[in-house]
């Protein structure tokens, strides 16, 4: 006698799936403009937003199920990975004072929400886009300067000391800062549209 899995409807990935990145591209795009109005990411909404991705990724993996070949985990498990390392990443980079707490935990979500192959093109091209949004604000304020000189300073520190440094991070105010959920709109966006 042999167990039989369950047996899900499929879904119509085409459709589903557009809809899922219209409701990622929403979330990001309002998360991006709350970031640069209050300077915070509301936790509230970004714990829904992990948990949603990965029910999302748990239907995809039981309704792409077959009776005969099994589960196919691959959808769930690329979301737990890109989750998990985007927490690791996001916590190591809050303690240096790269990044805010909800920058941190918004990398994660996103993981969660997009699965390993979309999460790491979106966290490439969102890294490009803060550097650049880091450079256009510098230019424009008239410190490009002072930023190159804190760029070089941060590369000699953090290798040699290995913590963040006491003032250039985020909790002092007259650094250079922007804020990255703009940056991570942006790797979202062209991950899900033109990756």
């Amino acid at each position: 006698m042999t167990a039989t899995l369950p047996h899900f409807a499929p879904l119509d990935v085409n459709t589903s799936f557009f809809y899922w990145k219209a409701a990622i591209s929403a979330l990001v795009l309002a998360l991006a403009l709350g970031d640069l109005w209050t300077r915070t990411i509301p936790r509230s909404i970004v714990v829904a937003a992990a948990i949603a991705g990965l029910l999302y990724h748990l239907v995809i993996t039981l309704t792409s199920s077959h009776a005969t070949t099994g589960i196919h985990w691959y959808p769930l498990f690329s979301a737990l990975a890109a989750g998990l390392l985007g927490l690791f990443a996001g916590m190591f980079l809050l303690s240096l004072g790269a990044l805010g707490g909800g920058d941190a935990k918004l990398i994660s979500a996103l993981g969660f929400i997009l699965g390993w192959d979309l999460w790491l093109r979106a966290m490439t091209v969102a890294i490009l886009c803060g550097g650049v949004l880091a450079l256009l604000r510098a230019l424009f304020s008239g410190r490009l300067l002072e930023l190159v000189r804190n760029i070089g300073e941060l590369l000699i520190w953090l290798p040699r000391e290995r913590r963040a440094h006491p003032q250039l991070n985020t909790q002092n105010a007259g650094v250079i800062r922007s804020p990255f959920a703009v940056a991570l709109a942006g790797g979202v966006l062209w991950a899900l549209w033109l990756g």
